[in-house]
């Protein structure tokens, strides 16, 4: 791997489903990272709506997941994650958006 890319996957969360997603998208990263040694796999929520959430147990939740590795994540890699987080259930998550980084040279 010498590719820099990083992947950034963000989307929402219906308040139903947050134990359901947060258990199903922990053990999809332990397998990516066992399938990708090296890999980082983080799972975060955005702040300032998971404040409001807290006033609103109906509200959504906006989750992000970030993928990298030390040496840079391959095509291959890359591949390996997206084709992972697209048999996620639908009814689960709402749309998922995918953006690659790279860091400024």
């Amino acid at each position: 791997m010498s590719d820099p890319t990083e992947l950034y996957c963000y989307y929402r969360v219906p308040a139903a489903m947050v134990d359901a997603a947060q258990a199903e998208i922990t053990a999809l990263q332990r397998r990516l990272c066992a399938a990708l040694p090296g890999l980082e796999a983080r799972l975060l929520q955005r702040t300032d709506i998971a404040d409001a959430a807290n006033k609103a147990s109906t509200a959504d939740a906006t989750w992000m997941e970030t993928y990298r590795h030390p040496d840079g994540l391959g095509a291959d890699a890359v591949a390996q994650i997206v084709e992972a987080s697209a048999a996620w259930p639908t009814g689960r998550v709402g749309t998922r958006h995918l953006e690659r980084f790279a860091p400024l040279r």
